[in-house]
């Protein structure tokens, strides 16, 4: 589905290409620079190719990171996008799907708990939903994943609001609802800590920052206390061991193990990293020599660090190259007083220390696509 939606996206962009020729010159005046900044994770992917051992894997790792280079290309080259509100109406459309997107995650988690519900006494239901996820028909999205899809619209809803009240209420209603069902406690908090930081520079009376801000607070320690978010935030301080040991493991002291691993493999090359292709391989071997426990047999466990993921494959210089760009972003953004962006830039790269969102094509694809967009809007007058 990604790779007919990512074709006809480029499709549309050669047509535009043909249609559109005014005022090319200008928007391509830096297109060699921005493209490099938008492209760099399958910049740096292909150049590791040169030393890194597991070519098949590493060219695999090419192909998967394709969109970073694909979607700021067709954007800049093809210009699909003429106008600022274009793009407004875009993130409205993404709003919706996600609504649809959510409603069909309950519908589904509703009719599995009354079809199976015999299966709750053995796993608790924060569990059985996120595992759940997993079995929707052409879906098949990870819990992390799909509340990184969730989270973004609630934060582009923030900016973009539809004329009906209700609609908005409902949708935030719905979204936050499927967001604390899945029980991924890293865009939870990292939506969280965007929203008090959208609530503080936004323009309006203290009084109202205040009244928002405590609201906000007060809405969220109850979601803690009486949803199934509640056990994932409890592992947090009832972790009996540091690490997994033999059938006790947890999401807390499994994190805990993989940051150790990451960082023992991170020391083999330092400098220029091992490769994207070879850091798995590496960090399987970490897991079955430094632990006890059947805790990494039941799957494959990257870095979950985006930070740590781009220092073991790529070095130092990678890791320096990586931030050094995401500033970049960061700056144009303050220059340019996008909050909307500035806020989506704030928001992926909390989610990142808890996952490797630009490793997967759902993460690859949210980022690539507006950062592109937000990006390329600099270029617009309206």
């Amino acid at each position: 589905m990604t790779n007919v939606a990512l074709a006809l996206f480029v499709v549309v962009g050669i047509v535009s290409f043909t249609e559109n020729k005014e005022n090319r010159k200008g928007s391509l005046k830096n297109l060699f620079f921005d493209l490099c900044c938008l492209s760099m994770p399958v910049l740096l992917a292909v150049i590791a190719l040169i030393w890194t051992q597991d070519l098949k894997t590493g060219w695999s790792f090419v192909e998967r990171s394709l969109p970073f280079f694909v979607i700021p290309l067709v954007v800049f080259l093809g210009r699909p996008i003429h106008k600022k509100r274009q793009i407004n109406k875009f993130l409205k459309i993404f709003i919706i799907s996600a609504f649809v997107l959510a409603i069909i995650v309950l519908i589904n988690i509703l009719v599995w708990y009354v079809l199976e519900n015999h299966i709750i006494a053995h796993k608790s239901f924060e569990d059985y939903v996120r595992e759940g996820v997993d079995k929707i028909p052409f879906f098949n999205e990870h819990a992390i994943y799909l509340s990184l899809l969730l989270g973004s619209a609630l934060l582009f809803l923030f900016y973009n609001t539809f004329e009906k009240i209700w609609v908005n209420v409902l949708i935030v209603i719905v979204l936050i609802m499927t967001m604390v069902l899945l029980s991924s406690r890293g865009p939870l908090i990292a939506l969280f800590v965007v929203f008090i930081g959208m609530v503080l520079f936004k323009k309006g009376n203290l009084k109202f920052k205040v009244f928002t801000m405590v609201g906000l607070v007060l809405f969220s320690v109850m979601i803690i206390l009486f949803s199934p978010l509640k056990n994932r935030m409890i592992q947090l301080i009832s972790t009996k061991h540091l690490y997994p040991q033999g059938e006790y493991f947890n999401s807390v002291n499994l994190r805990a193990a993989i940051f150790n691993c990451s960082y023992k493999v991170g020391l083999i090359e330092p400098i220029f990293g091992l490769g994207p292709g070879d850091v798995q391989k590496n960090l399987n071997e970490c897991y079955q020599n430094n632990f006890r426990t059947t805790a990494f047999d039941s799957g494959i466990f990257n870095s979950h660090n985006q930070l740590l993921f781009y220092w073991v494959s790529y070095g130092f210089v990678g890791l320096i190259i990586f931030l050094a760009v995401y500033f970049l972003f960061v700056r144009k953004a303050l220059s340019r007083k996008q909050h909307l962006y500035l806020s989506f830039l704030i928001f992926m790269a909390l989610c990142s220390l808890s996952e490797n969102i630009l490793n997967r094509n759902t993460g690859i694809m949210l980022f690539s696509i507006f950062n592109s967009f937000f990006y390329f809007s600099n270029y617009l007058k309206e």
